[in-house]
């Protein structure tokens, strides 16, 4: 990047600065003629008497004789339309700059992110996280904006200020004099002033950049705090850091404030001048009054160009002092930066050479140190030594992440540095233990190596679209993808877990419907297996003639489920519909009741017993402590309940906490068969009469229908699991992992789960599952070179023993690098290279290496 900011802008915006110069010049003639039109209006048109005068328009082929009023609308008219015409240069100029400006602070930011794209491995090691973030989204946005204003401004100020000044002296040379007299005290004392600001501001941007790392690394490290109890002392780093940026910018605020005062000041001095020394030559008839009222009127308008050259010139400093800072925090030596492309034609396979590789820390201690080896792209290695060793940075080296302090790595004879970052990323793949989990899906994280953006311009409403690049991935279409997706994750043994997650997605669009068939098909196997097996109690099936005891007061009202998701149960409570169809039927008032019931039930329970039972708190979890501290309060306590005296508020609270019950879970004996018989009757007339805009929200069960307020497993099961029954849920998935298996539509259902969210940088999942979606997401990209840095290390050796298994018979005529810190799968390897305190040994432990 240009080291100053003007070579920057020259380089990147001549041909738009040299149109903004152009406009601006182009202004200036009409509004030079703003100026001169006032004072042959008041002194010819409003003062004159020769009349009628000759107006002459030679390019238009005008010429004519006015009177005193026709004169007078004519030249305003004529003043009217210069106006305008200022008015739209100014705006043609602004908008031309604005669009210009966020043009540039766009490829700005992209640049500078490119940069950080390309930064060698050991970079990251020194810079700050917040910081950089800090820089590319707030600190480079005044840049955007002064780019525009770069040599427009100046010169359409500038020249508007000579215009104006001109104009002055051309009506008395004396008013011209005072009118610039105060100027060069300005000029002075402003950039001495502006300086000390411009420091304070370097440093403020510095203590900012410190603070946005310590909210970040606070934030990073939630769990250190909580469990050393130091919440107090991170409150008091970042308060102290605000207090130090609170004094930085009181004291640019007093600067600031005072070249302000300077400006004010002065500017209204020079009034004084005219009305003094213009009054007198007036009154000596040196000078007519039309030409001090004009003289006045350009003198108010000549400070708003001034006052924005020293806002130009206030912004300049700062906006150069923030470019300064950028290109520090982003520039990087030739010797540290990556190789640029050298080979694009060559492939990573063969054989691969270390010829005296060291490889050394930041601080010059080298952690591998002459290593002399070989090893077969085609074959499978293990890399066996503790972390201290030096098999790790080996490994990242040979991956092309790290570089090497002497020696050569060679494929082929060809030295591996010259081979291009594209040829190394699409043919090695590397992961470690903490792999870089994507906030997104699961889907988005398998296929990162293949996904393309368009960089077309797009409408500010609309996102970019990602896609999948097929010939990127070596597939002909999303079939053959999916196919190796779901082989990769057998091998990984992420299957079964992703498949989970399948279960309890949504289907809502019409490109599954032949799934949504299947699933239909499948409940309807599933049903009969249960019959056919004498266990039918374990789930209770939706019928529309009959209360499920095993399903909530609200769902036995709707006979159906919500398309829309994570709606509260006081939402639901208060619809005017459902309120209508409760009282209907006469069930409003005794909803409200058995909610009253259950919450002096429920507040006996929990706000009496000092130990409450877990499983009795899971039982009741729907209602919060908060919410029964709340009636008891206001309602519960009353000796006698009366809803007339309740508010709506209070009445849907209740009845919230009565939708919610369900007979065979709670079993607090307050929805009687009779009210039970209720319910049937409204849940007829709910769904019978139902308006048109609940329509499309409430999806009503049908047996024959698949539920797209239901995920796929409850779907299958169409009803509810019965909570009279022990392990009445181990007893169904047994079958209904039969009947998927027999309908054919596990498959289909595990390619939901990659829609499943990962949560951000892989919150939502354990840390084994990073580990194998990691391995996963390296091997889909069938890489000829597989590098695995202690890729597994959270799994039990059992487990880990069976996907390496799985990974060598699987990479035939492929290579494999594994790294790990003992040699219990060694035999398993072509080769095994042990290395100890960064040399390479012969095996020290059983076995021999290869």
């Amino acid at each position: 990047m240009e080291k100053s900011l003007y070579k920057f802008i020259i380089r990147h915006t001549k041909k738009q600065q040299i149109i903004l110069l152009f406009l601006t010049l182009l202004s200036f003639p009409f509004l030079y003629a703003t100026l001169e039109l006032p004072k042959i209006i008041i002194n010819e048109a409003i003062g004159g008497t020769d009349f009628p005068k000759d107006l002459y328009f030679p390019l238009f082929g005008i010429d004519t004789e006015l009177w005193q009023v026709e004169f007078l609308l004519t030249l305003s008219f004529i003043f009217l339309a210069l106006v305008l015409l200022n008015g739209l240069f100014k705006y043609t100029i602004n908008v031309y700059k604005g669009r210009l400006g966020e043009k540039m602070l766009r490829y700005l930011r992209s640049k500078l992110f490119h940069h950080i794209l390309h930064f060698p491995m050991s970079k990251f090691k020194k810079i700050r996280q917040g910081e950089t973030i800090s820089i590319i989204t707030a600190e480079v946005e005044p840049l955007g904006g002064f780019i525009g204003d770069a040599l427009a401004l100046p010169v359409f100020q500038g020249g508007t200020l000579l215009v104006y000044i001109g104009f002055i002296f051309v009506q008395d040379i004396t008013l011209g004099l005072a009118a610039i007299s105060l100027y060069p005290v300005q000029i002075y004392i402003i950039p001495k002033l502006q300086r000390q600001v411009n420091q304070l501001a370097k440093k403020r941007i510095q203590n900012v950049r410190i603070l946005s790392t310590q909210i970040g690394e606070s934030m990073s490290g939630i769990k250190e705090i909580y469990i050393n109890n130091t919440s107090e002392y991170e409150q008091n780093r970042v308060d102290n850091r605000l207090s130090k940026i609170f004094l930085i910018r009181y004291d640019i605020f007093k600067k600031k404030f005072f070249i302000k005062f300077l400006n004010n000041l002065m500017a209204h001095l020079t009034p004084f001048f005219f009305f003094s020394i213009g009054g007198y030559l007036v009154i000596q008839g040196q000078l007519t009054s039309g030409a001090l009222v004009a003289v006045i009127a350009a003198y108010k308008d000549l400070s708003s160009p001034w006052k924005e050259l020293l806002q130009y010139y206030q912004q300049k400093e700062d906006v150069k002092i923030k470019y300064q800072q950028i290109i520090e925090q982003f520039n990087i030596s030739q010797e540290t930066a990556l190789e640029k492309d050298v080979i694009d034609n060559k492939s990573i396979d063969g054989e691969m050479v270390f010829d005296y590789v060291t490889i050394t820390n930041d601080d010059g201690k080298v952690i591998l140190d002459h290593l002399c080896d070989k090893i077969n792209l085609s074959k499978h290695t293990c890399l066996i030594g503790n972390s201290s060793s030096g098999v790790e940075e080996l490994s990242m080296a040979i991956s092309g992440l790290i570089s090497i302090h002497s020696g050569r790595i060679y494929i082929n004879n060809i030295d591996f540095k010259s081979f291009s970052p594209t040829i190394k990323g699409q043919e090695i793949s590397y992961v470690d233990q903490t792999p870089y989990i994507l906030s997104g899906t699961i889907e988005d994280n398998l296929f990162y190596s293949f996904m393309t953006s368009p960089l077309e311009e797009s409408s500010h409403n609309s996102e970019p679209t990602s896609y999948i690049d097929y010939e990127k991935a070596k597939c002909s279409d999303q079939n053959m993808l999916n196919d190796r997706v779901l082989n990769i994750l057998n091998y990984v043994e992420l299957y079964e877990e992703v498949f989970e997650l399948g279960l309890y997605q949504f289907i809502r669009d019409k490109a599954h419907e032949n799934l949504k068939k299947n699933i239909v098909k499948a409940r309807k196997k599933l049903h009969e297996k249960l019959i056919k097996s004498n266990l039918e109690k374990l789930i209770e099936p939706f019928d529309e003639n009959t209360y499920n005891l095993n399903a909530s007061l609200i769902e036995n009202i709707t006979f159906g489920s919500l398309r829309i998701q994570n709606i509260k149960i006081e939402t639901i409570a208060e619809n005017s519909w459902l309120i209508t169809v409760l009282r209907e039927v006469s069930l409003y008032d005794q909803l409200v009741k058995i909610g009253y019931e259950a919450s002096q039930i429920l507040t006996e329970i929990f706000l009496s017993s000092q130990n409450l039972n877990s499983q009795l708190v899971e039982k009741f979890s729907f209602v919060h402590i908060g919410q029964l501290q709340k009636l008891k309060a206001n309602i519960i306590e009353n000796p006698e309940f009366d809803i007339e005296t309740c508010s709506f508020r209070e009445q849907t609270t209740l009845l919230s906490i009565a939708l919610q019950l369900i007979v065979s879970k709670h079993r607090l004996g307050l929805i009687t068969p009779k009210i039970q018989e209720h319910v049937i009757q409204a849940r007829q007339y709910f769904v019978k009469n139902i308006p048109d805009h609940l329509k499309s929200i409430i999806d009503f069960y049908h047996p024959d229908r698949f539920n797209e307020g239901l995920n796929c497993q409850n779907n299958i099961l169409y009803g509810h699991l019965s909570y009279n029954i022990a392990h009445a849920k181990n007893k169904v998935d047994t079958l209904l992992d039969e009947v998927m298996k027999e309908t054919n539509i596990k498959d289909d259902i595990l390619l939901l789960g990659l829609n499943a969210d990962v949560g951000t940088a892989g919150a939502k999942l354990t840390i084994a599952q990073k580990q194998k979606l990691g391995l996963a997401r390296a091997m889909i990209k069938m890489p000829n070179l597989l590098v695995c840095n202690q890729a597994l290390s959270a799994l039990d050796p059992e487990s880990k023993g069976r996907i390496i298994q799985n990974i060598i018979q699987n990479s035939r005529g492929k290579g494999v690098i594994w790294v790990s810190h003992n040699n219990s799968m060694s035999d398993i390897f072509d080769k095994t290279i042990y290395i100890n305190n960064g040399k390479k040994q012969a095996p020290t432990i059983q076995g021999e290496a290869k």
